[in-house]
């Protein structure tokens, strides 16, 4: 059996690549890593842990055709607002582990549409528990964007916002 996580924005490498491995020898899973992003292919594993780098990825299409290859979504970032990333991937029903910071926990809710973690070891059980719930978390993900976040409640609130102040 095999576990696709989709990762970007990690800050600490090696962490991630320890994680990953654990998390092969825990399950018995053979993990494939999807990274996107600039420099996506710095990073390197070994054991049971294969890695597909995709690079940037401009064209909406590529994009959400890996974001569907995966089963999570592992954001490592320490400093964001709202990453788009995120939203996208929960759009794809694929639920996100990240680090409460900024917007982050607006969009995951923890163990509703993700798994939210202070610290790096963290990861290891966000990414059991999100496995052993994936079904509902899934479903979860993509209603919250699609009903917080589709463009026509944005553009609905801030019409009546303008409204507002004026």
């Amino acid at each position: 059996m095999k576990l696709s996580i989709i990762t970007i924005n990690y800050n600490n490498a090696e962490g991630l690549r320890k994680t990953l491995i654990s998390v092969a020898t825990q399950t018995q899973k053979r993990i494939e890593v999807l990274l996107v992003g600039q420099n996506s292919d710095e990073l390197c594993f070994h054991n049971n842990v294969t890695v597909r780098s995709f690079g940037f990825i401009e064209d909406d299409y590529e994009l959400s055709a890996i974001y569907n290859q995966a089963d999570l979504l592992l954001y490592g970032s320490y400093r964001d607002n709202l990453p788009n990333m995120i939203m996208e991937a929960m759009a794809c029903g694929v639920p996100v582990i990240a680090f409460p910071i900024g917007g982050i926990p607006d969009m995951v809710i923890h163990k509703e549409t993700g798994y939210l973690t202070e610290t790096e070891e963290g990861y290891l059980a966000g990414i059991q528990w999100c496995l052993d719930n994936q079904e509902k978390l899934s479903l979860a993900s993509r209603n919250k964007v699609i009903n917080d976040y589709h463009p026509n409640r944005i553009a609905n609130m801030y019409n009546q916002l303008y409204k507002e102040i004026i």
